[in-house]
């Protein structure tokens, strides 16, 4: 039973282990789901990219399209002509913007030293102030990049949704004026990796162009593939500034210094507000669009791309989880210490993805290696449990034959006892033989079906007495029983050899009303003879392995079978050996009645039980 149960232990860990591995390597899509969202998780709580100062949002906001509470005259005195005339644009209450102000905005900034102006705004069809904002686009080429969306051909090739032709030129184009905005997402559409080229090598992203233009070409990522980025925080982390503010004279005097706030950084102009519609979905949660590309550059300029585990470093992980959970299985055999440990290495093995996320930059897996660790560890249980519920079922069927059900629950409640009781050990026992007289006659002149069903109401009456006196039935022997106290357990010798005396007694009254109705049915009277001995014995499982019987062995059990012989002597009595009277003198009297010998040169004597006047006659149970 042992081998089938580890065999079908390690067949399910074997099979739950390989499954999981299996999954993580061919990048089953429900296990990559699962993954994808403990990663995110692990990115939230873990280690954010440092936001790098060189980095300004300046937000075509609610507040920039000038909400009317908002004084346009107030906000340009003083100003310049295109200040005013900036102003004048956004206050007109029309949406789309002319593209003068965007043309207004680029002069400024680049005027004030900003590296690279990245304007994250779709402008794919002809509008006003085309002119205007194509003049400054073909002035200031080298430090301003225009988004471009990348969309597909019918056979599916990567193509160019891209700006308004009376604004972007060929020529213009020419000068990498474009870059994509497009973002990689996963199964689950969220965006957590960032790509800067694509296969075609004159198409790269609106970072990566801002980034060359700035002067930080060289810490892009090489290749067309994709990178995972480390981002900032959640959103909100890169402060929108209102674009308006670069107009008004008072805000940029005091909150930009006039211009020089933006010398030598990269500033992205984009849409925010609830009004744009433009969030997705990010491990930080919802992020606008323009944020998500700050992030982007972030990252390349903190040098906070994160590695992910390979699909075979990914099995190889789960495959060492399953492994280790069997080993805790075969070496911790306490289920409450390996839940203990199976709880410490989940939440062990949780720590070690957030630290490698923290200060290796690499996301490992960490919801599959955990269920290979539980599902392996907890099958194990399972099956020792099972094993375990066998194995009592299997000791309980034994034990009932011997001893009261009672008995048998007190020892399976406690393990050790049971392993000391079954593995053997001398024991202070008091043994017990009944004999029926004349069995020999009676067995040849009694039909074998009546015979035997004579016999087992005896026997059945016989057990009862023992097992309600709190004795073993220790065997069987033809016509003869063998019980014992003290073998299984003991309140003290006393206490086990009136226990004893008293189910002689009730085994006597018990033939008695036998008797009588057997008389009534037209069967054979029977007479019994019972005798008792107590003293040291060897208990415990004995025989060969593949046959074994919870038995008593030694000279006080061979002292009994002797002075059982003698009860033929004796008829109706019950005869106890001499090393019984110190013990149930409390309770019964008793008076000699002869010796016997055991072996050559040796006797001992016996005594009959004499009913002391109001004690026990069989009734009480020990």
């Amino acid at each position: 039973m042992l081998r089938r149960a580890n065999a079908l232990f390690i067949s399910l860990a074997a099979a739950i282990t390989l499954t999981l591995a299996a999954g993580l390597a061919l990048r089953v899509e429900w296990l990559r789901r699962i993954e994808s969202a403990a990663a995110d998780r692990v990115a939230v709580l873990g280690r954010k990219a440092a936001v790098q100062p060189s980095l300004v949002f300046l937000a075509v906001d609610e507040a920039s399209r000038l909400d009317p509470e908002l004084d346009v005259a107030d906000l340009s005195a003083g100003g310049t002509v295109a200040e005013r005339r900036a102003l004048e644009l956004m206050g007109a209450g029309q949406w789309p913007w002319s593209r003068e102000i965007y043309a207004l905005a680029i002069e400024r900034l680049t005027a004030a030293g900003a590296s690279c102006v990245a304007i994250d705004l779709s402008f794919r069809n002809p509008g006003a102030g085309d002119a205007e904002f194509r003049r400054a686009l073909e002035k200031h080429a080298d430090r301003v990049v225009v988004t471009v969306h990348l969309g597909q051909t019918g056979n599916g090739a990567e193509a160019f949704m891209p700006p308004s032709g009376t604004l972007v030129t060929p020529q213009l184009r020419a000068q990498g004026i474009l870059g994509f905005d497009n973002c990689w997402t996963g199964v689950d559409q969220v965006i957590r990796r960032a790509a800067f080229r694509i296969t075609n090598p004159d198409c790269e992203s609106l970072v990566a162009r801002a980034l060359q233009k700035s002067g930080f070409g060289n810490m892009i990522p090489d290749g067309a593939e994709s990178h995972r980025l480390r981002f900032a925080g959640p959103p909100g982390r890169f402060s929108a500034r209102p674009i308006y503010e670069i107009f008004a004279p008072e805000y940029w005097r005091l909150n930009f210094q006039n211009g020089e706030f933006f010398r030598g950084k990269i500033v992205l102009i984009g849409k925010s507000g609830k009004w744009i519609q433009d969030d997705h979905l990010t491990p930080m949660g919802l992020m606008e669009g323009p944020e998500i590309h700050l992030n982007i550059a972030n990252a390349v300029l903190a040098r906070e791309f994160l590695r992910e585990t390979t699909p075979w470093e990914d099995a190889l992980i789960v495959f060492s989880m399953g492994l280790a959970a069997v080993l805790l299985a075969s070496l911790v055999r306490r289920p409450l210490i390996r839940l203990g440990i199976l709880a410490v290495v989940a939440g062990g093995w949780l720590a070690v993805v957030l630290a490698l996320f923290n200060h290796a930059s690499l996301v490992a897996p960490a919801i599959t290696p955990v269920a290979a660790w539980i599902l392996v560890g907890g099958t194990g249980l399972f099956v020792d449990v099972l094993r375990e519920r066998r194995e009592k079922a299997r000791v309980r069927s034994t034990l009932d034959r011997y001893v009261s059900s009672g008995v048998v629950k007190e020892l399976l409640g406690d393990r050790s006892a049971l392993n000391a009781t079954l593995g053997g050990s001398v024991r202070e026992i008091t043994v017990l033989f009944t004999d029926i007289r004349s069995f020999t006659h009676l067995a040849a002149n009694t039909e074998p079906g009546r015979l035997v069903a004579q016999l087992n109401d005896y026997f059945t009456a016989m057990v009862r007495c023992v097992f309600e006196h709190g004795g073993t039935l220790d065997k069987f022997m033809g016509d003869a029983v063998m019980a014992v106290w003290g073998n299984v357990r003991s309140k003290s010798p006393a206490e086990d050899a009136c226990a004893a005396v008293r189910c002689a007694l009730a085994m006597r009254t018990a033939l008695a009303a036998l008797n009588q109705r057997w008389q009534h049915e037209g069967f054979t009277t029977l007479d019994i003879g019972i005798a008792l001995n107590h003293g040291a014995a060897v208990c415990g499982n004995i025989g060969a392995p593949n046959r074994m019987e919870f038995t008593a062995i030694g000279h006080h059990v061979n002292v009994a079978w002797r002075i059982q012989e003698r009860t033929k002597q004796h008829p109706g009595e019950v005869l106890v050996g001499e090393a019984m009277l110190p013990l149930i003198a409390s309770e019964f009297g008793t008076e000699p009645a002869g010796t016997v010998r055991v072996v050559d040169g040796f006797e001992t004597g016996y005594s009959r039980v004499v009913i002391k006047s109001g004690a026990a006659t069989g009734s009480r149970a020990a």
